[in-house]
């Protein structure tokens, strides 16, 4: 398919009509647009025409009321159609698709607009329910992904190559009907068809075989099984197909709301330590009420101190006294053992006389005036005072205070970081992008049940298959010359559905190998680090960077997924059924002028046609281009003529 003109009228910015010619002798066109001037809806105009769907930044169709010029709208004009001219295999084609409201009247929904597609073919007009088909054999919708895509499908791409433990079903699908492998799978179903069809004509004559009619009806019963598995088997795959695709829309919302995310959970965070710092800041208060209810002890506290020194003092002499009438006591009571025994205990000779020793320890006991009753009652009055002392309240009282003040520096400063985050926030649907991220999470959990059921559903089958090939080949051994024939074509048809079904999984293993071959050898091309071999690649299509050692590169940038995404499309393109022209919106965003030079390089020879919208952040004319100048058929500049409308200049060519 080469695309030769592009024919707008009220499409998004684009008022009234404006011509676009892709065509010439050179691969490469490039359309040159600063944000918000058009390039993005250039593309959605290509991709609307053939598919009657745009997209917008989140994969999701957008509404016709939305796809029609403000200013066209707004003075009632609510028409808008897109022509495109173009030829396939040197047929040529004009396809216009065009929308205007009902009656004249003024659209509120999709519902509401009259659509009618027109398709030549060869100077030849087709039937309205032959123009689908058509464009879906010219570039069918489900791998048009790899012809009109933008940065966020590279995104994608490198989701898929930074996450191969869970490759996403409908990529890899995509990409297999890219490269043949459905029409092969056609096949088979077809060939099942006719093995079903010719079982049944010789089960049919092998009634009149009481065995063979015993063995038929087994046969027939474990067919009809088997065709209700394979239906089923049909729905679940619509089921995923759909799933996948709503996965994928949900997976760029969330992308795109990972940012607002993040600062959703950094406002959730702060509320949480602000939350926190108050519940500090009242129970404080609260230990500050209980040490103010006590703080009268520490008022009394310097006389009490004084009072209890003197207790103190007098209990300390009271002590002392105490401590000389006990050893008097003491002294005196030996002395009158001594004397009550008469010998002494130790050597056993008689006790000297101490009666005047005696007389005099009991004088001096009697000058002591201890007095036992007082000591009690100093003591007494001791433990009264220290109960009554006071709690050190005023220090406590501090602490809270300067605690107290920290937590208002910090409150303040949280409630300025919650402010300044909600103020990023506050214009987001929050509760939108929450909701994505959980819809994602749903959709992903029953992929993967409905990958499990597929699976169990084609054991089943197979294991039904299996019983019904013993079936045939005991009705074979049964039956007469008559059914021998019926017989060969059932067994060349279980043949052939065998060798199909190698043929596929050869053909996969095959084209995984040239896919691998291909993007290595682009990546070579592209990367600025030649040290690499190449690229490997798994299953499911996702590739791994290998370095001079043969290893996986486990790191990468940014910027190196963008050029593995580029060189696995560069790479499909290259290995697809049916070629096509690539259509890219803004690919070089993250990629320094190295690699860009290298990708602008390779872009002529991507496909026989290549259209680059970029914008000057991305593209320099006077440095970036010179190495394609060359390869260049034409360059246009999206200009601006207001908020809402577009216009194209050519600019060279």
């Amino acid at each position: 398919m080469h695309i030769k003109e592009v024919e707008v009228h009220n499409f998004g910015p684009y008022h009234g009509d404006h011509r676009v010619s892709l065509d010439g002798g050179r691969p490469v066109t490039l359309i040159h647009g600063e944000n918000m001037r058009g390039k993005t809806s250039f593309l959605n105009a290509i991709r609307w025409a053939l598919y009657g769907t745009a997209l917008d930044r989140f994969k999701r169709p957008m509404e016709r009321t939305k796809l029609v010029n403000r200013d066209a709208s707004e003075s009632g004009d609510w028409k808008m159609s897109v022509k495109l001219v173009f030829d396939v295999d040197g047929v040529p084609y004009e396809l216009t698709r065009h929308i205007q409201p009902w009656l004249n009247a003024v659209p509120r929904r999709d519902a509401d607009f009259d659509e009618r597609v027109y398709l030549i073919k060869d100077h030849e007009h087709k039937k309205p329910e032959e123009i689908a088909p058509e464009i879906n054999r010219v570039l069918p919708e489900r791998v048009s992904r790899f012809f009109l895509f933008d940065g966020e499908l590279l995104n994608e791409y490198e989701s898929l190559l930074a996450d191969q433990d869970r490759q996403e079903h409908g990529i890899k699908e995509a990409i297999e009907r890219i490269l043949g492998v459905p029409a092969v799978e056609n096949a088979i179903a077809d060939l099942r068809t006719g093995l079903r069809d010719a079982s049944k004509r010789l089960q049919d004559l092998l009634r009149q075989d009481n065995m063979a009619n015993a063995l038929g009806t087994s046969l027939r019963a474990t067919e009809s099984q088997m065709e209700t598995e394979e239906k089923d088997l049909e729905d679940l795959k619509r089921q995923l197909d759909e799933r996948s695709k709503e996965q994928r829309a949900l997976q760029e919302q969330v992308q795109a709301y990972a940012t607002i995310q993040k600062d959703v959970e950094e406002l959730d965070r702060r509320n949480a330590e602000i939350e926190k710092l108050r519940a500090e800041e009242e129970r404080l208060h609260a230990d500050r009420r209980d040490a103010l209810a006590g703080a009268w002890k520490d008022l009394l506290q310097p006389a009490l101190e004084g009072r209890l020194r003197q207790l103190e003092a007098a209990e300390d002499a009271l002590m002392q006294q105490f401590r000389l009438a006990t050893e008097l006591e003491t002294k005196i009571k030996m002395i009158d053992d001594l004397a009550q025994r008469g010998t002494c205990p130790v050597c056993q000779q008689a006790a000297p006389n101490r009666d005047a020793e005696r007389a005099e320890l009991a004088g001096k006991l009697q000058q002591t005036h201890f007095d036992r009753d007082k000591l009690a009652e100093v003591s007494a009055s001791i433990r009264k005072l220290r109960r009554v002392q006071g709690a050190g309240a005023a220090q406590t009282i501090r602490l809270i205070e300067e605690r107290l003040a920290q937590i208002l520096v910090d409150t303040t400063h949280a409630e300025l970081e919650r402010d300044k985050v909600h103020d990023r926030v506050k214009n987001h649907n929050t509760a939108a992008a929450a909701r994505a991220y959980q819809e994602w999470e749903q959709a992903t959990k029953e992929i993967g049940l409905l990958q499990q059921c597929i699976k169990d559903r084609t054991d089943s089958i197979r294991k039904l298959e299996a019983q019904a090939e013993d079936y045939r080949r005991k009705i074979a051994g049964l039956s007469g010359i008559a059914a021998a024939s019926l017989n060969r074509e059932v067994e060349i048809y279980q043949q052939l559905i065998e060798l199909f079904r190698h043929g596929v999984d050869e053909l996969r293993n095959q084209l995984r190998k040239a896919v691998e071959r291909d993007a290595s050898e682009i990546f070579r091309q592209l990367t600025t680090d030649k040290s690499y071999q190449g690229l490997r690649i798994n299953e499911s299509y996702g590739l791994t960077i290998v370095d001079a050692q043969g290893s996986d590169v486990q790191v990468r940038s940014a910027g190196a997924e963008q050029v593995v995404a580029l060189s696995l499309i560069g790479a499909l393109n290259r290995n697809a059924v049916r070629r096509g022209p690539v259509v890219m919106d803004t690919p070089f965003g993250r990629l320094d002028p190295k690699h860009r030079e290298n990708i602008l390089r390779f872009v002529p020879r991507m496909a026989d046609q290549a259209v680059l919208l970029v914008h000057g952040g991305e593209v320099d004319r006077t440095r970036d281009l010179a190495c394609i100048r060359d390869d260049i058929n034409r360059e246009y500049e999206i200009e601006r003529i207001s908020s809402r409308r577009s216009r194209f200049a050519t600019t060279v060519g």
